[in-house]
């Protein structure tokens, strides 16, 4: 019975390491794949916001464009302009937007997954067990499924939600990035003697959807290795929680050896029927 407990514990660990290498599997692989893929799709959402954006400026009075551009960008009067800024709340908000879901919504679901699946593979032994009448290695394994139970339950509150922290970081640091480019491309303009006489509005709202263009594309760059980070921080706070440390089947392991078929009644009785009247006496029981 020792034997049989073994392999079937060999078997489970087999398993569980199977399961564990498809988990890490989705952590090295199909996360960054996501992240790309929500990426791209954010840099597409972002370039049609920084698009209605720069339209919904266009009508400001000439004055205003020229000030802005004047100023590498940003100016406050009657009419606030600040590309940098806006523009980098149009890329962050689409990024916010997937950082939820599905993002978020993957690793929780797929750490949840992974809980269950220990579960399942103790409530198997335990079944085992029980199935074979060893009731004191039995309890033993039920108070720890219990555990393990718990563990699982508490794998639903892994990796806090931080969109909002995430959106203030991309903004920081997307707003730093584009205000150098944006100031060039505004002294470029001036230098150019573009910022003045007839036609400036047309050119200005021109330059200013230049800009816009060129962007997302900077943006998504500057964002993957946040989003990373992000992710990162996800990961480490989930290998904190008790359910991704401690392996289901260890305590299993240890009371392999203490593994005894315990008669039932009716089992005990015919054993001492057995011992007592031999069948060679010919008394059938």
């Amino acid at each position: 019975m020792r034997e049989a407990f073994r392999q079937l514990l060999q078997d489970k660990r087999q398993e569980y390491d199977r399961r564990l290498g498809q988990f890490r599997g989705f952590w090295t692989e199909a996360l960054p794949q996501l992240l790309e893929v929500q990426l791209l799709e954010a840099q597409r959402d972002s370039t049609e916001r920084m698009r209605s954006y720069l339209r919904s400026i266009s009508g400001f009075h000439h004055a205003t464009l020229q000030a802005a551009v004047n100023r590498g960008g940003a100016f406050k009067g009657a009419r606030r302009i600040d590309l940098a800024n806006d523009l980098a709340i149009c890329f962050d908000s689409a990024i916010a937007e997937r950082w939820g879901t599905p993002i978020l919504l993957s690793i929780r679901e797929r750490s949840q997954q992974f809980a269950n699946d220990s579960v399942q593979l103790l409530q198997e032994v335990t079944v085992w067990v029980e199935e074979r009448n060893s009731p004191n290695v039995a309890v033993r394994l039920k108070l720890h499924l219990d555990t393990v139970q718990a563990d699982a339950r508490n794998a639903l509150e892994v990796s806090q939600d931080r969109t909002g922290e995430l959106r203030d970081r991309i903004n920081r640091e997307l707003v730093t990035a584009l205000e150098r480019p944006i100031r060039t491309a505004c002294e470029t303009f001036i230098d150019s003697q573009l910022n003045k006489g007839r036609g400036v509005r047309q050119r200005i709202v021109d330059l200013f959807a230049e800009i816009g263009e060129t962007v997302p594309g900077q943006a998504r760059c500057i964002a993957l290795p946040l989003l990373r980070n992000a992710v990162s921080d996800a990961a480490k706070s989930i290998r904190k929680l008790p359910i991704f440390q401690r392996h289901p089947l260890c305590e299993a392991e240890k009371v392999a050896n203490e593994l005894v078929a315990e008669p039932t009644p009716e089992v005990a009785v015919h054993s001492l029927l057995e011992l007592a009247f031999p069948r060679s006496s010919g008394f059938d029981y």
